[in-house]
């Protein structure tokens, strides 16, 4: 049965469903995945500097060219997977959304949420973020987002919609 809006990531909503909230990975996500970028552009300074005068013009700038490239498909890479890494919420279930190639969907009743377990870090206290795991009937606890921002205020919404029937 079709039913009038389908979710974010092409997922099909089931009878009764309305309305989602979406929720991206807390911006330290893009940062951390930008390090990479940031140290080949950092060997790239220090190659034109230190090798300048031992390597021919052309090599460098083919060197420096090929690291640049790899410098905006690194940047590329990190805001594509901050993109598509969410979590949707809506007034039946939890919908976990991960990975650029390879996709893994992670569906919850919200109904059959139990509790949601909060692991901040010391550095997720300071940047409010936080790793979530729901915990269904048989006590194990499944990951639904690895860095969520305002952890708090987003468990206690899940809870809110989990209780309310």
């Amino acid at each position: 049965m079709e039913y009038p809006h389908d979710l974010p990531g092409d997922l099909p909503s089931i009878e009764g469903e309305e309305g989602w909230k979406t929720v991206h990975n807390h911006w330290i996500e893009v940062v951390r995945h930008l390090l990479m970028a940031v140290v080949v552009l950092v060997v790239i300074i220090v190659m034109n500097v230190l090798l300048g005068a031992v390597l021919d013009g052309q090599i460098r700038l083919i060197l420096t060219l090929g690291g640049l490239a790899i410098v905006g498909l690194l940047i590329l890479f990190a805001f594509e997977r901050w993109r598509v890494d969410v979590l949707v919420i809506t007034n039946k279930r939890l919908i976990s959304l991960n990975g650029v190639g390879p996709r893994t969907v992670k569906m919850f009743m919200l109904d059959n949420v139990m509790y949601i377990f909060v692991r901040q870090p010391g550095l997720g206290r300071i940047f409010d973020y936080a790793r979530l795991e729901v915990v269904a009937p048989g006590g194990k606890g499944e990951e639904v987002m690895q860095r969520a921002p305002h952890p708090y205020q987003l468990s206690a919404l899940i809870m809110e919609l989990s209780r309310a029937k």
